[in-house]
């Protein structure tokens, strides 16, 4: 089987030439498509290739003939100017004289497409061989249009199994693609998250490539001894905050650490304090501890790693290090100073900052219970997701209570009925351990699970074995983030 590679040859008609030629300026449009390659693909001489200047309430058509007559396996549109305008793609039978559909817009799109794009759909092929397409246009997407070169991908011979990889290939493709998006916006919405609830924190969320790693709860020690803080790792920067004096529930920030002249270092041993660690950026340090030695390792590698990924792209300069403190602050200050804190008595400030108190985000969990969580953990959190009606029960209590509960982001929510719009309460699972029932717990039922943060206990029944094995699934990814082992 031979594969043929092809440009457009010869531009065989084009509707809006003929019906709209006054509207079409010399020297530019769709003549340059004859021989036009992908070379230099995005340049701004070749995205000028503007062939509609004027918009219509009709549809409109090129029809492009190729050297070689092959069994159409693959079509490259390289859109340069307000890509998204095709509706369809036809592939003319010259031995009947008709043309076939292999690809048609299904509904109209309503945004556009800002940057080029090449445009390469999945075909319906056919058991014959052509070399002259019809690209039909749709004007009112835009008032100009623009497509530097068309690339025709064909065989000499049909190859029936082809589809099937294509479409293989396309499935992968799109779920690659799809995975990446939600790790981009759950990147984003936690930045835009944190830089709400933090204090004198600027351009959090602003520095695109900005990645957000772990945050959560160490000890750090100063001159009155060690001090609860809260730590926020990403891949250019480190933070730590304090709990704000302001009437809403918020963290205001103490310090800031780039991580470029950071090092850090395992101080167990030297100075005997369990689980420690040594940070040092630049001319100053800072000695942590956490609340466990899972703990401690968990934040020791992050930390060594996003050090080791800044020395490697340190002279990528799409790498810049923008600063999070607000202007009229310096990170060497900071801890001192009242920059950013809320004016509690300007009543037009404290509207503008307040907003609903959130006590089960992330944040505030890692800070009541001494954890910390990854963006890892918060990846794997949205791939579990459940709701259904279960049986709670409290550790001191003889009866059961039918509750509609839904986890998602690490927490349980309890709802009367499916139908009702808030929660009668909320239950964070992070730090809790969720195991069955011993025989100490006196609990005599089946399909029955245990939770249990310290001195907190709750039983939940489950209706089947199919329920409970889901429910274990689901609550066990929560319970096992905050001391899950490094991999």
């Amino acid at each position: 089987m031979i594969v043929h590679e092809q440009w457009v040859q010869l531009i065989e008609y084009c509707s809006y030439k003929c019906n709209y030629s006054e509207t079409v300026t010399k020297g530019i449009g769709v003549e340059k498509l004859c021989q036009a390659t992908d070379v230099n693909f995005g340049e701004k001489d070749k995205i000028n290739n503007g062939w509609i200047l004027s918009n219509n309430n009709r549809e409109e058509y090129v029809i492009v003939s190729f050297q070689t007559p092959v069994f159409i396996n693959e079509i490259h549109v390289y859109e340069s100017l307000n890509p998204g305008s095709i509706v369809k793609l036809e592939v003319l039978e010259s031995q009947r004289n008709k043309w076939w559909i292999m690809w048609q817009q299904k509904s109209h799109r309503d945004k556009k497409i800002l940057c080029q794009n090449i445009f390469k759909p999945i075909l319906r092929r056919y058991r014959f061989q052509s070399n002259t397409i019809r690209i039909t246009l749709d004007p009112r997407y835009t008032d100009q249009i623009g497509i530097q070169a068309i690339k025709l991908i064909g065989s000499n011979i049909f190859d029936i199994n082809l589809h099937h990889i294509t479409l293989s290939q396309a499935m992968m493709n799109l779920y690659e693609q799809t995975l990446n998006n939600t790790q981009l916006d759950l990147n984003r919405q936690k930045l835009i998250e944190l830089q709400r609830d933090l204090i004198g924190v600027e351009n959090l969320s602003n520095q695109y490539d900005r990645q957000f790693i772990r945050e959560g709860c160490l000890q750090k020690l100063s001159r009155k001894g060690y001090q609860q803080r809260m730590f926020f790792l990403f891949s250019d920067v480190l933070l730590y905050c304090a709990r704000s004096s302001s009437p809403v529930l918020k963290f205001k920030l103490h310090g800031e650490l780039p991580l470029k002249t950071m090092t850090v270092e395992n101080t167990d041993e030297r100075i005997q304090i369990p689980n420690s660690i040594t940070i040092y950026a630049g001319n100053r340090s800072l000695l942590v501890a956490a609340s466990s030695e899972p703990e401690k390792n968990k934040w020791f590698h992050d930390l060594k790693s996003a050090i080791e990924n800044v020395k490697i792209n340190i002279d990528d300069h799409k790498h810049q290090y923008t600063s999070t403190i607000k202007s009229n602050a310096s990170s060497e200050n900071l801890e001192h100073s009242i920059v950013g804190a809320l004016d509690e008595d300007d009543p037009n400030q404290l509207d503008r900052s307040s907003f609903q108190h959130r006590a089960n985000t992330t944040m505030h969990v890692c800070w009541h219970r001494n954890l910390s969580v990854s963006i890892n953990d918060h990846r794997q959190s949205i791939k579990n997701q459940l709701s259904g009606y279960l049986l709670r029960k409290f550790k001191n209590s003889n009866g059961w209570q039918k509750l509609w509960v839904v986890f998602t982001n690490f927490c349980l929510f309890f709802y009367k009925t499916y139908q009702d719009d808030s929660p009668l309460a909320s239950l964070p699972l992070l730090g809790y351990r969720s195991s069955l029932p011993s025989e100490s717990d006196s609990v005599n039922k089946d399909f029955v699970f245990k939770l249990q943060f310290k001195n907190h206990v709750y039983f939940f029944r489950a209706e089947s074995q199919y329920a409970f094995d889901r429910w274990m699934e689901v609550v066990s990814s929560a319970t096992t983030a905050a001391t899950s082992q490094l991999i």
